[in-house]
């Protein structure tokens, strides 16, 4: 999948095992970007059919992760893992 023109790897993101990687970032505000466009390809748009309700910054085996914790419209709550190690720092 392309988002903000960065290719975003196959994986679910239910897990640092799993995390979705954001690939050729340029910048963390571009992957940033690409992260939530990603989320909105799947929930549609941020604000209307779900919310954000915490994100962390976190490390785990030596990589940098953004955690996304959202609230779907109908209640239920999901949690995404993004792999931002390859960005992480960059501006």
């Amino acid at each position: 999948m392309v988002f903000n023109k960065i290719k975003i790897t196959d994986s679910d993101g239910s897990s640092p095992e799993k995390a979705i990687v954001n690939q050729n970032t340029k910048s963390h505000s571009e992957g940033v970007d690409a992260e939530y466009e990603y989320l909105e390809s799947i929930y549609g748009k941020q604000n209307v059919e779900w919310r954000l309700n915490e994100q962390i910054m976190a490390v785990y085996r030596k990589k940098f992760y953004d955690i996304l914790k959202i609230k779907l419209r109908n209640g239920q709550k999901r949690t995404y893992w993004f792999d931002i190690t390859s960005f992480y720092g960059k501006e």
